[in-house]
């Protein structure tokens, strides 16, 4: 787990800021993946943290979620459309 907290320092992938005063924050967890060799052996085990949304309240916590997506279909089509047209 250490290296993973290494890795988000290194790659600034977040900040630490001031709890806003009046509010609760998001509990999380961390969640343990392992992560294995070509032949099978556990290599080590990737370490994630993760918020526990089921805490969160809509219009107090957050506003919108947004997850774009895309269907593969969707994207051979532009990009045969692209191909095509030689952009």
């Amino acid at each position: 787990m250490i290296d993973e907290i290494n890795a988000l320092k290194k790659n600034k992938t977040f900040d630490v800021v001031n709890k806003p005063i009046g509010r609760n924050i998001v509990s999380s967890k961390w969640v343990f993946k392992p992560k294995r060799n070509a032949d099978g052996t556990l290599e080590r085990f990737r370490a994630r943290a993760t918020a526990q949304g089921f805490s969160q309240a809509p219009g107090f916590h957050f506003e919108d979620t947004f997850a774009p997506v895309i269907r593969y279909e969707s994207l051979r089509l532009l990009l045969a459309i692209c191909a095509r047209n030689r952009w």
